[in-house]
């Protein structure tokens, strides 16, 4: 897993060789096991901010305690969190099929010759670089987009299809996403 991690940001080329014949199921549990290191990382920063919350508002005089609130998250907050992190990692699983959906259809707009399951692995080895450092805020934009460009030379790959081709079919799905917007606010 870690070798293929590494390749996702030294070697998009042999990245893409060494994932072309895993099975649907193996592209499935490398995303679930991705997803899960930023996301314990992100519970466990989360949990100490909202107990040192908890421990400020406790420090304050009672008739300046702004924080009241924080009593109810500092009691339930590991429980909270830990909900809302299964839901987040629920909802990342759920999203790479939808995500993969609407792009697949892209593709087939665009002239490619593969099927879903190509479409899905070149989301989640592309993806990759995001969903290990969407945590970090700025720096998070350049992963982004490198995992864009990843995404576009996976689906160019996998379904035979030049890579201008590739990039429209990532993105109109977003471009559908905002037409329907644009419609829906007038």
């Amino acid at each position: 897993m870690f070798n293929i991690i590494k390749l996702c940001f030294t070697d998009s080329e042999k990245l893409f060789k060494t994932v072309k014949n895993r099975s649907f199921e193996q592209d499935f549990k490398y995303f679930a096991l991705v997803l899960l290191l930023p996301l314990m990382f992100t519970l466990v920063v989360a949990a100490f901010l909202l107990n040192m919350f908890f421990i400020i508002s406790n420090l304050m005089p009672s008739g300046i305690r702004l924080f009241n609130v924080f009593w109810f998250f500092g009691f339930f907050g590991p429980l909270a969190l830990f909900g809302a992190g299964l839901a987040v990692y629920a909802l990342f699983l759920v999203g790479a099929f939808i995500a993969s959906a609407a792009v697949h259809f892209g593709v087939q707009i665009s002239g490619g010759k593969g099927k879903y399951e190509k479409t899905y692995k070149a989301y989640v080895y592309g993806t990759t670089p995001f969903v290990v450092f969407f945590w970090l805020p700025f720096i998070n934009f350049v992963f982004f987009l490198w995992s864009w460009y990843l995404n576009v030379k996976g689906l160019s790959k996998f379904h035979k299809m030049p890579a201008n081709r590739a990039f429209f079919a990532t993105l109109l799905p977003v471009l559908t996403m905002v037409a329907v917007f644009v419609v829906l606010m007038y």
